[in-house]
Formats: C-alpha cells, sequence, structure tokens
C-alpha cells in the first residue's frame, strides 16, 4: 500500500471509528488496524495476524457498500489482498460482489411480515418440481 493511500485509509477508517465512542471496543481488529496504519503504515500488514485480518475482513465485509468512503472500500481489499497472497487463504463468499441482473429492494418490516413471506416462500418451493 502506498504511503498516500495509507494516510487516505487511515482518515477514512478513523472517521468511521470515531462516529461511536465505544467502535474501536466492538471492532479491535480495526483499531488494532488503524494504530498499526499510524505507527509503521502499509508495512504494519506483515505484523499482523490472520485472525485479525480475517475478523478485520468480516467488519469491513458488512461497512464496505457502493456509498462508503474510498478509503474503507481501499482497506478491505488490501486486507482481502494480504489474506489470499500472504496467508493463502480464499476471500469469503461475502467478499465477491456479482452483478445478477436484479435489483433488490431492502424495507422495514415486522416478524409478522417475515413469517408470512417466509410461508409464501416455503409454498412457492413446495410447487416446484
Amino acid at each position: 500500500m502506498l504511503a498516500g493511500d495509507v494516510a487516505h485509509v487511515r482518515m477514512d477508517l478513523a472517521a468511521i471509528l470515531d462516529r461511536h465512542p465505544a467502535a474501536r471496543s466492538l471492532w479491535p481488529s480495526l483499531a488494532l488496524i488503524e494504530r498499526g496504519l499510524g505507527k509503521h503504515g502499509g508495512a504494519s500488514f506483515a505484523r499482523m495476524s490472520v485472525t485479525v485480518l480475517r475478523d478485520a475482513a468480516k467488519v469491513l465485509g458488512r461497512l464496505v457498500d457502493d456509498w462508503c468512503e474510498p478509503g474503507l472500500a481501499a482497506l478491505y481489499e488490501h486486507v482481502l489482498l494480504v489474506l489470499r497472497t500472504v496467508h493463502g487463504e480464499a476471500p469469503p463468499y461475502d467478499a465477491v460482489r456479482e452483478v445478477r441482473g436484479f435489483e433488490a429492494q431492502v424495507q422495514e418490516g415486522s416478524m409478522t411480515d417475515f413469517m408470512m413471506i417466509d410461508r409464501l416462500w416455503e409454498q412457492r418451493l413446495a410447487q416446484e418440481p
């Protein structure tokens, strides 16, 4: 990771972690990456355990979307790259983002709504050969 990228990644990561006082304790792997980037720059990834990187990939996988800060997306990609190239791990399924030609609509719903949709889904599956 280049020095300019490190500064951008660290700034975007700090912005996310600064949003809530407990963020660093809830996401210790991201807090460790933040401190490592501050002390050792891009070389800090070589010092981190695979466990920390795995956890960071899971957390970042939930945080990174089309509207997130570019530094977070770059960090996520770099963590996955280090896991794959240094530790020989395949990316988790949720790290692979594919467009399948459909749009999903997300809405808030109640437990009753979920149960009704689940029942309809089960009926539909039962009808298929």
